[in-house]
């Protein structure tokens, strides 16, 4: 049986990015989001009293940022 090409996972050399929520628990369709000050919706969970979140967009975009610059460092 073949195996599926799977989506390889990134491999992350920068730590999480925190973001201040702007609003808590904004309903977008039938779940729960907190909407933070980069303008990323992230699911939210039952803590009220959380000021603060982890964007994956941006994680994601500040690690090819650190891989760029890391081959203009090598080259």
């Amino acid at each position: 049986m073949a195996q599926k090409a799977g989506r390889s996972v990134p491999r992350f050399t920068v730590p999480e990015v925190w973001r201040t929520i702007v609003k808590k628990n904004e309903r977008q369709g039938d779940k729960f989001y907190d909407v933070l000050i980069c303008n990323h919706a992230v699911p939210s969970n039952d803590n009220t009293y959380r000021k603060a979140r982890s964007c994956p967009e941006c994680r994601n975009k500040v690690q090819e940022y650190a891989n760029q610059h890391r081959a203009v460092k090598a080259a």
